[in-house]
């Protein structure tokens, strides 16, 4: 008899995770471009798909990141398709061209050393779906839940992912 209501429950917990949001891929929005930010000729050549939000900020690489919190950079974006210069931290918003996302490289000037970084475009949709995993095992949906996003992950469209740099990316110094 316990086996009998278990199933039900199972099964009714499944679809409820199944029916939670997942990343929505395709028509991606955004606004224009940061002020400050130059297309290049390939850059206008290409057209941009859309120009999603970008974090760039400092990272002493320690648990405890107070300074870095504090501390404030110079910065110039480069890539094939842009350029700009900016202070971070800061919110910008970058170019996304799908998977043809062009590398990019940031250099700063952080208390009179100069760093550089370089920034690989990624698939923010497959970002997303593991974020959204991550979170089903935290609030306690388990391995189920971990396993309704993965299986919702490998079902979508995958030419309709989203491509474009990190949401939040770090310079360390």
């Amino acid at each position: 008899m316990n086996n009998l209501i278990s199933l039900p429950v199972t099964a009714a917990l499944v679809l409820s995770i199944g029916g939670c949001s997942v990343p929505q891929t395709g028509g991606i929005g955004g606004g224009g471009p940061s002020s400050g930010l130059t297309m290049t000729a390939e850059g206008k050549t290409k057209e941009p798909l859309a120009f999603l939000p970008t974090e760039i900020k400092l990272s002493s690489g320690e648990l405890n990141d107070t300074e870095a919190n504090r501390k404030s950079a110079n910065c110039a974006l480069a890539s094939s398709a842009f350029t700009a210069q900016t202070k971070i931290p800061a919110k910008l918003s970058l170019p996304s061209y799908g998977k043809s996302t062009p590398e990019m490289t940031i250099t700063c000037d952080i208390d009179g050393d100069t760093v550089t970084q370089k920034v690989k475009p990624v698939n923010l949709t497959v970002q997303a779906y593991q974020a959204q995993a991550a979170g089903h095992m935290l609030v306690g949906f388990g391995l189920v839940g971990a396993a309704v996003s993965g299986a919702q992950s490998a079902n979508r469209d995958k030419s309709k992912d989203v491509w474009g740099y990190s949401n939040v990316i770090q310079i360390q110094y």
